[in-house]
């Protein structure tokens, strides 16, 4: 096995070579060791550091569409694992003839493996992938946004533009500060709010350049709300089979994404149930009672309450 350091401003990642268990010859397994986090955190638990996220190489592909975490890669898969996802494979590659499937973007591969655990009965780790393929999406589209920690902050940002553009302004800096609104709805979880600031920096007079930031966000929505849904329907599928924390915090996941997909009063119980739990830490607790806040009708991010979750860290995964 071969091994080397990758060092960027973003992170160190440990990089290692090790066979395929399909025995389609080798591939390269990533782990982390060190990464910044001055981009801040969303409520569904993406993450976000300068110049890069480390998400985007947490997924390895064999030339064979066998897609992993590096971690699961490195051990391999017994033949029994092997036979339980080789339709899954047959089916990715009929899917891509003739691609080079190591070769197609993090988020399609995170799909891949997302599927391969479903195949393998690995629930969680399905709908981990469904939901980093979501993220890095997302990073398509809103790119690196420094300090956005989580929702409050994002409340907070889209209430103060939103007096901003009440005022008289350059035609540059409302055309900027409109779209960095739109970013930060993106992250924010608020699709109605992305979409109307969307609208109106696409009325306005565009560079190229600005344009083709525009056009970005806008072919990143469709993929990110369709491994939302993946994620979805698999949480749906399998969260009576947890129990304990593991079912509290999967209950609040399925929450925020439907939250983000716009539908709101069916997240609005799932919120309740997390914010009733004595199961989970306290910060979980706390942004599940944000929200149910925030659904409710009132303005929690004006209090002192929830003002302290802008320093918390997001929900693990």
């Amino acid at each position: 096995m071969l091994a080397w350091i990758l060092t960027a401003p973003a992170a160190q990642v440990e990089g290692t070579r090790v066979p395929c268990p399909d025995g389609e010859g080798e591939v390269v397994v990533n782990r982390l060791i060190a990464q910044n986090t001055v981009g801040g955190w969303d409520s569904d638990g993406a993450r976000y550091s300068g110049g890069g996220n480390f998400r985007e190489l947490a997924v390895s592909t064999c030339s064979s569409g066998l897609s992993l975490l590096g971690a699961d890669m490195g051990r391999g898969l017994s033949p029994a694992m092997m036979a339980k996802v080789e339709a899954v494979l047959q089916q990715i590659r009929a899917e891509h003839p003739g691609e080079d499937l190591t070769a197609l973007p993090a988020h399609v591969r995170h799909g891949f493996a997302a599927r391969i655990y479903g195949a393998l009965d690995q629930p969680e780790k399905e709908v981990q992938l469904w939901m980093s393929a979501s993220w890095l999406a997302r990073d398509q589209g809103v790119g690196l946004f420094k300090g956005l920690d989580g929702p409050v902050m994002a409340r907070l940002m889209l209430t103060a533009g939103e007096r901003q553009l009440k005022n008289e302004l350059a035609p540059a800096t409302r055309k900027q500060l409109t779209f960095n609104l739109a970013v930060v709805a993106a992250r924010g979880g608020y699709p109605n709010l992305r979409n109307g600031y969307l609208e109106q920096v696409e009325a306005m007079e565009l560079t190229e350049d600005e344009a083709e930031r525009v056009s970005a966000l806008r072919r990143a929505i469709p993929l990110e709300a369709a491994y939302q849904d993946k994620a979805i329907a698999a949480l749906s599928r399998t969260l009576i089979q947890r129990h304990g924390p593991s079912r509290i915090t999967a209950t609040y996941q399925l929450a925020d994404l439907l939250r983000r997909r716009g539908k709101a009063d069916k997240a609005l119980g799932y919120y309740q149930i997390v914010a009733a739990s004595e199961e989970v830490p306290e910060e979980l607790t706390e942004l599940a009672a944000y929200f149910v806040a925030e659904l409710g009708g009132g303005e929690p991010w004006e209090t002192k309450r929830f003002q302290k979750i802008g320093g918390l860290q997001a929900p693990e995964p």
